[in-house]
């Protein structure tokens, strides 16, 4: 199996999820086919190069698939009918990944002291959930922080960042972890912006574990419960020794879920004055 690459064929039950194959749990893994999954990660722990998924029997004419986490670090993807017949046992056969720009919005507001703190938000996915606006939301809150933050002196610089990107900003934000060690620059802390709405919940925040920082001791923290963080697209700037946070409060958010009490009229005054206030509040002690 070692520095192969595999063939298989889209299964039943991809097929049959592949209208909802987007949907995220809360721990950062893609729902679709969990078996297959799981299959893939065998074959990357027995040293499998790649693999490419061949199209369903009834959908001929689509390219098969099966989402993974993007934590799964085996190249693959899925291939169409007329490709699949040219394939032979034994052929040499090299995926490359697709490469593509990631381009990145980032205001810097310069502080007085050498520490640094970044605040961002993902610009790649939206979708109504229970008082929840996926991606829209942190984006949204994000930049209206910025306006409020106009002309406030503090003493850490503060980057604001908006991601772009596929899989749920996770190759967005470790290309941006990438750009921030070749200009040398180590933040303090990273806060980003995720589920925010109007849900019954308390606010809360993400760490990995149960870990608590001194920065979450500011007024506007002092009262937020911490949650684990478990799998995320901030796990490279944990291992790269930078304090990281997931700011959230929607605990039973989920996409494709609307509710008469979830209206952009209430998510884009009440929720996001609220949100806004409190976190401008911290920033400004920094």
């Amino acid at each position: 199996m070692t520095d192969k690459i595999v063939v298989l064929p889209m299964t039943d039950e991809s097929f049959e999820k592949r209208d909802g194959a987007y949907e995220v749990d809360h721990y950062g893994e893609v729902l679709n086919d969990e078996l297959a999954n799981r299959y893939l990660s065998k074959l990357n722990e027995a040293g499998a190069a790649g693999y490419l998924i061949t199209p369903h029997k009834e959908a001929p004419d689509e390219s098969g698939f099966v989402y993974v986490s993007a934590a799964l670090q085996m190249d693959g993807t899925g291939i169409y009918e007329d490709l699949a017949a040219l394939l032979e046992d034994g052929q040499t056969v090299v995926i490359e990944p697709f490469k593509t720009e990631m381009v990145y919005t980032e205001f810097i507001q310069q502080g007085t002291n050498d520490k640094e703190v970044i605040v961002m938000a993902r610009l790649d996915s939206s979708g109504f959930g229970d008082h929840a606006l996926i991606g829209l939301g942190g984006a949204s809150i994000l930049y209206q922080i910025i306006q409020a933050m106009d002309d406030v002196e503090t003493e850490a610089t503060i980057r604001y960042v908006f991601l772009n990107g596929y899989g749920e900003g996770y190759e967005a934000s470790t290309h941006y972890l990438d750009m921030l060690k070749e200009r040398g620059v180590t933040p303090r802390s990273v806060l980003l912006l995720d589920l925010i709405g109007t849900g019954e919940t308390d606010r809360f925040v993400k760490t990995h574990g149960m870990k608590s920082y001194p920065f979450l001791d500011g007024a506007s923290f002092e009262d937020v419960e911490v949650r684990s963080l478990g799998v995320s697209l901030l796990d490279e700037y944990r291992e790269a020794g930078i304090d990281v946070i997931s700011v959230n409060d929607s605990i039973t958010a989920e996409q494709d879920v609307f509710t008469e009490e979830d209206t952009i009229e209430r998510l884009s005054e009440e929720a996001m004055r609220e949100h806004v206030e409190w976190l401008v509040d911290w920033l400004k002690t920094q």
